[in-house]
C-alpha cells in the first residue's frame, strides 16, 4: 500500500466522521495507523515476526531509533484512542477525541513519512 492509498483511507475516515460515522471513522482510522507502522517498520528491516500488535511495531520502531520518546508516547495514545474504537469500548469516544485521533494520524504519518 503506497502512502497515496494511505491518505485515500484516511480521507474515508474523515467522511464518515462528517457523517457522523463516528465509530466507524475511529476504526479506520486505527487501521492506517497500524499498517503505517508496518510500513515503516519494514522499510526500517525492523518488523516484529508473526502478527505484531499497533504496540509491538510502536516499540521496534523505537528500540530501533526510528521513533523519539516523545513520538513513541503520540502513538501508544493514538493506539488508546483507535483500540477503543475497534472493539467499541463503552462509553464511546466523544467526536472530538475521535477528530483529534485522526488529525494525529495526520500528522504522523507527515512527520514520518514511508522511506
Amino acid at each position: 500500500m503506497t502512502a497515496d492509498a494511505f491518505g485515500s483511507l484516511l480521507e474515508q475516515a474523515n467522511e464518515l466522521f462528517d457523517k457522523k460515522f463516528t465509530l466507524a471513522a475511529g476504526v479506520l482510522g486505527r487501521a492506517v495507523l497500524e499498517e503505517h507502522l508496518r510500513k515503516l517498520c519494514d522499510r526500517h528491516e525492523c518488523l516484529p515476526a508473526d502478527r505484531p500488535t499497533i504496540g509491538d511495531l510502536n516499540q521496534a520502531l523505537y528500540a530501533g531509533k526510528h521513533l523519539d520518546k516523545l513520538a513513541m508516547h503520540q502513538v501508544t495514545a493514538m493506539a488508546t484512542a483507535g483500540n477503543h474504537c475497534a472493539h467499541n469500548n463503552q462509553p464511546e469516544l466523544p467526536p472530538s477525541d475521535v477528530r483529534k485521533f485522526l488529525d494525529d494520524v495526520h500528522d504522523f504519518m507527515v512527520r514520518n513519512p514511508l522511506p
